[in-house]
Order: C-alpha cells, then sequence, then structure tokens
C-alpha cells in the first residue's frame, strides 16, 4: 500500500473480533514509525475509529484542521505531522473489522482511485489474513487430532496390557492353588517339632499372599458395566468336590 500510493506510511489494523471495540496496530511501515507498532486505537475515535465504527472510508487532505477528527485517538498522527491520509476499511469473517491507512507528510491530493486502489488492497489484505488464520486453525485442529490418535493407541495399548495381565492372573493361579494344596497336605502329615514346618508354612502363606493380590487385580481389572452371571451352586459343590477327590488321589 506504501509503495502503491508513494505515501510516507501506512498502517493495518485489526480489532479482535469483539464487534466494534477497537483494534491494534499490527503493521506498520516507513520513516519514524517505531513508536506506532501495537497502539491501540479505538472506535469512534480518530480517523482509523471512525472507519472502525461506520466501516466507511476516511479522506482528508488537511489532517490537522479537519473538524470530523476531533481530539483523541490519533495522537499518533499528530505526532508523525501528517497533513494528508486516506483510510479504508478491512472486512474479515465473524464481524471482525480493521482498517489499512495511509498518510502523508506533505500536502496531496487523494483521488477516488488512489481510495479504490485501497479497497482493493483491503480485500486482497483480509482474504490472505482470513486464510492464514484458517491454515493456523487446521494446524491447531491437526495437532489436536494427532494428540488424541496418540491417546487413542495409548488406550489401547493399556486395554491390551490389562486383557494379557488378566489372562496372565487366571494361568498363574492354577499353579499357585497346586502349591498351597501339597503345603497344606504336607503340613497336616509332619509333626509340629518337624524342622521342615516352618519352611512349608512360609511358603503356604506366601503363595496365599500371592493370590489373594491376583485377585485383587483381577476385581480391578474387571469392566463394571459386566452384568452379573447366575451361578448355580450345587454344581460348583459338585465340582469342587471331584476335584478334591482327584486331587487326593494323586497324593
Amino acid at each position: 500500500a506504501r509503495t502503491l500510493a508513494e505515501s510516507d506510511t501506512a498502517i493495518l489494523a485489526l480489532n479482535d473480533g469483539e464487534g466494534e471495540r477497537g483494534a491494534w496496530v499490527l503493521g506498520v511501515v516507513g520513516e519514524q514509525t517505531e513508536g506506532l507498532r501495537r497502539i491501540s486505537v479505538e472506535a469512534g475515535r480518530g480517523v482509523g475509529g471512525t472507519v472502525l465504527a461506520t466501516g466507511r472510508p476516511f479522506v482528508t487532505e488537511n489532517y490537522q484542521g479537519d473538524s470530523r477528527i476531533g481530539h483523541g485517538g490519533d495522537d499518533w498522527n499528530r505526532e508523525e505531522r501528517i497533513v494528508a491520509l486516506a483510510a479504508v476499511p478491512v472486512f474479515l469473517d465473524g464481524g471482525r473489522r480493521g482498517f489499512l491507512q495511509v498518510a502523508y507528510r506533505s500536502p496531496r491530493r487523494i483521488s477516488f482511485d488512489l481510495v479504490e486502489m485501497l479497497e482493493r488492497l483491503a480485500h486482497h489484505a483480509a482474504l490472505a489474513i482470513g486464510n492464514a488464520r484458517l491454515h493456523r486453525t487446521i494446524k491447531e485442529h491437526m495437532t489436536e487430532l494427532r494428540a488424541a490418535q496418540a491417546q487413542l493407541l495409548h488406550s489401547g495399548r493399556l486395554a491390551a496390557l490389562g486383557q494379557w495381565a488378566a489372562s496372565l492372573a487366571h494361568t498363574l493361579k492354577g499353579p499357585l492353588a497346586a502349591i498351597m494344596g501339597y503345603a497344606e497336605l504336607a503340613l497336616r502329615r509332619i509333626p509340629p517339632t518337624d524342622p521342615n514346618r516352618h519352611q512349608l508354612e512360609t511358603i503356604r502363606e506366601e503363595t496365599s499372599r500371592l493370590d489373594r493380590t491376583i485377585d485383587r487385580q483381577l476385581m480391578f481389572a474387571r469392566a463394571e458395566t459386566d452384568p452379573p452371571e447366575p451361578l448355580n451352586l450345587n454344581r460348583s459343590i459338585s465340582e469342587a468336590q471331584v476335584d478334591f477327590t482327584a486331587f487326593g488321589q494323586m497324593i
């Protein structure tokens, strides 16, 4: 805009998307313009604020004496000794607004063609800003999607690990039951004074403790949504008696 308008300064300001509250100067080019960066522009005050509030271009060839501008809101233009300027609105998505301004420190005739050119530039700037924001939004969503996918894979691995642990626990309970059974039978056959009795009691207690630990892990891993299943108590007792008889015959 500064190059095409052959202006001393050019400013791009955008608001924060909250209607017509105001805007921040996001970009500025020209000599002696460092102080213009990140200046707040209040809607309705000064040239930029008027463009924000009305959504229409503002042109003046006598900035210092233009009664439409009033006091406040454009102090930086006064400090920069601006004489003539043109500002056009920038319409963004979702009602966002901003303005594009070119300014001169010496008298300048501002033509309708110049204002029309600035409006075209503002339109292209809005498209570019919208595309940049869309790209940023897509990038953020992709990052969130990758994080969700990673979490899903992690949850799947944890679920598979839980199933494997439950299967392993069921597998271990069989040998543990045999060890506890043999230790119990051995304790019944040896006298209390036998020197090996303490070792057998330790085996029984430690295997029993391990069995309880496995039971707790299985209870924790069991899905709470699983419906309870009916149990045939008579059949379970009969099966236990058969297993105990077979185990006694083995001994």
